[in-house]
């Protein structure tokens, strides 16, 4: 995977050195940018770095039921009207390459299950463990 199984020092996830490297065509793997995950630099920075824009949003789990909480969007874009438009001739309100980092403090009860789903790389992190990797 792109990362490793544990958090750092400061509770990021750390870029994998081992991780396969694009070795297709810039069509295919995105045109080289300081903004991607090409490298371990390029990939703190998304957590440490310099970033273009910082943004808190309160998101509220909705009680689905006893004990479920959810909360899905269909179309997330948190830094729409924030930020510039990342690719504004094709897609004039959307602010795209951002990273989303969200914490939660919850006891563990059996049988208790969670479960995500994204359209680009998800880590999940229990205790400073990687627990789900659903890759980008």
């Amino acid at each position: 995977g792109l990362v490793l199984d544990t958090l750092d020092a400061d509770g990021k996830p750390q870029y994998n050195t081992a991780a396969a490297v694009c070795a297709s065509s810039s069509d295919m793997c995105g045109a080289p940018s300081a903004h991607t995950t090409h490298g371990a630099a390029a990939f703190a920075d998304w957590f440490t770095g310099d970033v273009v824009h910082t943004e808190d949003i309160d998101l509220f789990l909705v009680d689905k039921d006893t004990y479920t909480y959810q909360r899905e969007f269909r179309r997330f874009f948190p830094l729409n009207g924030v930020a510039e438009p990342t690719f504004p001739t094709v897609d004039p309100d959307n602010t795209f390459h951002f990273t989303t980092e969200i914490e939660a403090e919850f006891v563990y009860t059996s049988p208790m299950q969670f479960t995500f789903f994204g359209d680009d790389d998800v880590w999940v992190f229990i205790d400073g463990k990687l627990q789900l990797d659903l890759g980008g």
